[in-house]
């Protein structure tokens, strides 16, 4: 059975906007949704609270590059509010995790110059973007810390957990939209449009990136919240339609195994 203790909204509640019950009610159907394909393939769902617990699975974690530091609270410090998502399999082994953390900003480009989302906010160390304008704006979710156990990948799971993710932070916070990093070797293969579903993938690092001391190429997406809301509609109204169908029978890229990382070098920071 599905552990969805940490469902249920935020005690920041009364600051967020309202989704009203209709769009609160599409979100919990799509989340139980959800866990009942995980189970058809013999995962449970649990929703945690502690980004501690999220960061010890990732010290043993196999097949990743290293420890994103946006969610792990000795380097970004404790955000305001955060859960991650743990898959297990019927023996107790942790077969996937992601996670998300609170934003609450009047520019989020500027919240990534200041590098608060690798660095915490008492001694925030800037990086250099090529982001200009005014970035979104009011509540977010930063999403990431996907890690698929090398065992399990292939069947779904890269492209099931983000979807699940924005709708976990949706009904948890009310967002205004969900955010997130990646690098552009990922953007080559797809990811962020094919996996997650992002609509808004735009330039945000290209040169010397200090958390990972080298140069990169890194993309900021954006999902409005408007987007994700009717995203989330489609894909339950998939998923109920399908019957008995497992993970692989939805996912565009299932059929494509990799032994590659799912999400190669992610881990290290989006």
């Amino acid at each position: 059975m599905a552990n969805l203790t940490q469902l249920q909204a935020s005690d920041r509640g009364n600051n967020l906007p309202d989704y009203g019950r209709l769009v609160q009610g599409i979100l919990r159907a799509y989340i139980t949704s959800v866990a009942e394909l995980l189970d058809r393939d013999g995962f449970e769902l649990r929703i945690e609270g502690q980004l501690r617990s999220w960061r010890a699975v990732m010290e043993q974690a196999s097949g990743t590059d290293g420890i994103n530091p946006t969610f792990d609270p000795d380097k970004s410090g404790e955000p305001p509010d955060a859960y991650w998502l743990h898959i297990v399999e019927r023996s107790g082994r942790t077969a996937a995790v992601m996670a998300g953390r609170y934003i609450e900003t009047d520019d989020y480009h500027d919240y990534v110059r200041r590098g608060l989302l690798w660095s915490p906010p008492e001694a925030p160390r800037p990086v250099e973007t090529v982001l200009s304008g005014p970035g979104p704006a009011g509540v977010l979710s930063h999403c990431g810390g996907l890690w698929v156990d090398p065992a399990h990948r292939g069947i779904g799971l890269s492209w099931l957990i983000p979807r699940l993710n924005h709708a976990v932070a949706a009904h948890r916070w009310g967002v205004d939209g969900i955010v997130g990093v990646v690098f552009d070797r990922l953007l080559a293969k797809g990811v962020p449009t094919a996996n997650y579903g992002v609509p808004d993938v735009r330039l945000c690092v290209d040169g010397w990136f200090w958390p990972t001391g080298r140069q990169e190429r890194m993309f900021q997406t954006f999902t409005p919240a408007d987007f994700l809301i009717k995203r989330t509609w489609d894909d339950l109204e998939k998923i109920r339609a399908g019957g008995d169908k497992k993970m692989r029978d939805f996912a565009p890229i299932a059929r494509k195994r990799n032994d590659e990382p799912a999400v190669h070098n992610l881990t290290v920071v989006p």
